[in-house]
């Protein structure tokens, strides 16, 4: 990217709504070329849809219903069931889920983590699912263990 003559700036909301949108205003205040954003689940109100438009700009890894944008992302539902659907095929029975808060992505990979061990005829033990309350988390974690 320097060879091309543009940078890389990164920023982090931690997943509050406030803080998105005081950093992409501090963003846009820079004059970017282009924003890539991984939005909290949320709508945006239309007066920070109304300013990024200016900029060009791509959601990834989630996408906000109503929201007419570009977007870069997987089928998440399919992505938990594709990894369910390996670990019971190469013989596993007690399958554990760690998920983390309450995203879009999360929920639907739950979803397919639940559909697969249904249509593989075995149950979902709630003590098998695991919520990390902050999506980043380290080996430091103090999160629950198990």
């Amino acid at each position: 990217m320097r060879e091309s003559g543009y940078y890389l700036i990164v920023s982090s909301s931690e997943e509050d709504p406030d803080l998105e949108e005081q950093e992409i205003n501090q963003l846009l205040a820079r004059r970017l070329d282009a924003l890539i954003i991984a939005p909290v689940d949320r709508p945006w109100t239309s007066s920070s849809e109304s300013k990024i438009r200016k900029t060009p700009y791509v959601l990834i890894d989630r996408s906000l219903p109503g929201l007419s944008a570009n977007f870069v992302g997987v089928d998440d539902e399919a992505v938990g069931m594709l990894a369910v659907g390996h670990l019971i095929d190469i013989g596993c029975k007690r399958i554990a889920h760690i998920r983390g808060p309450e995203t879009s992505p999360s929920t639907r990979r739950m979803e397919g983590y639940k559909k697969a061990l249904a249509q593989a005829g075995l149950k979902v033990a709630d003590d098998y699912i695991i919520t990390e309350r902050k999506g980043d988390v380290g080996q430091n974690s103090a999160g629950p263990r198990r």
